[in-house]
């Protein structure tokens, strides 16, 4: 009897290099044995230097991709990525409530690897208040967990104690991301399920600091192996070594950053 494949879907913005992005979530989940789909929210002009412009879609347009193709298919996971501005954050958390999707990983991506803002205006806000309340669980990494929870995190005990700030928005599991904390022998990872906390510690790989997309890399990982039916301790310990094999294979396709890669 043919394996049933699982489905998963990507609601995030385009990187033309490839690296981060709804590209980058597509590879990974083909690396990992998932059926990737892909909603698109954003069109970047961007290499490995930076970010030259980003023209958001249409809220409307966004709106109607997610529900054509809800009407039609029941993902087995989703994650959102880049969404903008709260016009389009509110429209995916509106098309998610009313399809009753299941095993939402909402990826709170909020600047690039440059620095960019790549959500605008009151979006943070829609994010905690409309998606969070949805999602199984969320993924920021150290900068912005800060501005989910309104403090700076500098170490484990200040991650520990943002995953609790963050998880009261209602949202099941949060894992905080370690990767941005300088001066630290290890990346530590912080996994907080509302009642205690999970130490994921990492080998830092030296020389790969300068990484484009690490962090869609690792939230498309989770939410593959969260769609292949592993708890969330297996599926971050899954998704973290994943992340790690594509930082170890990092590409240095142009002049800037090096690019992930998961191809390995």
């Amino acid at each position: 009897m043919q394996k049933k494949t699982k489905k998963v879907l990507t609601i995030a913005g385009s990187d033309p290099c490839g690296g981060a992005g709804v590209q980058a979530d597509l590879k990974t989940f083909q690396a990992l044995g998932v059926y990737g789909m892909a909603v698109i929210t954003a069109i970047t002009v961007q290499n490995t230097t930076g970010i030259k412009r980003i023209a958001l879609l249409d809220k409307e347009l966004v709106a109607e991709q997610l529900e054509f193709l809800f009407s039609d298919i029941t993902p087995d996971a989703v994650k959102t990525g880049m969404l903008g501005n709260e016009e389009i954050a509110q429209s995916v958390a509106e098309q998610i409530q009313k399809f009753n999707i299941k095993n939402l990983i909402v990826d709170p991506i909020i600047y690039a690897s440059d620095s960019t803002p790549l959500i605008v205006g009151h979006g943070v806000e829609i994010i905690k208040e409309k998606l969070l309340p949805l999602a199984t669980v969320t993924t920021p990494n150290v900068v912005e967990a800060q501005s989910l929870c309104g403090f700076e995190v500098q170490g484990i005990e200040s991650m520990m104690k943002a995953a609790e700030t963050i998880q009261k928005y209602g949202v099941r599991y949060v894992i905080i991301t370690g990767g941005h904390l300088p001066r630290t022998e290890q990346a530590v990872d912080v996994l907080f399920d509302g009642r205690g906390h999970t130490l994921l510690p990492g080998v830092r790989l030296q020389g790969k600091e300068n990484v484009h997309g690490s962090g869609c890399v690792f939230s498309a990982a989770l939410t593959a192996q969260l769609a292949l039916g592993n708890d969330i301790v297996t599926s971050a310990k899954k998704a973290k070594e994943f992340v790690s094999l594509a930082l170890e294979s990092a590409l240095k396709l142009g002049n800037g950053r090096l690019s992930s890669n998961t191809i390995i």
